[in-house]
């Protein structure tokens, strides 16, 4: 989903370049700072919401509407159900 705008996490310039993933995506960097940890996320969720589907969403939705499709992917973005994809 990096085409519409979203941070990726392993990129050359990902987000993990940018935070600890210690710091961010551990109980024990929860357990040091939940403000940090929630500052994190609250930022990718609004990032998220402000992100459209692209092209690519667009395209998949309308294959699963022509064929039997089940879409598999990492993402936990919305970003392929707003392009109007099931399951």
């Amino acid at each position: 989903s990096a085409e519409s705008g979203l941070g990726t996490f392993r990129d050359k310039d990902g987000l993990w370049t940018k935070y600890d993933l210690a710091e961010v995506a551990t109980p024990e960097g929860f357990a040091a700072n939940p403000a940090l940890v929630h500052g994190f996320y609250n930022a990718r969720r609004a990032n998220c919401l402000d992100a459209r589907p692209n092209a690519a969403h667009a395209a998949l939705a309308a294959l699963q509407r022509q064929a039997e499709v089940t879409l598999v992917t990492q993402n936990v973005d919305d970003l392929l159900e707003r392009a109007g994809a099931r399951d």
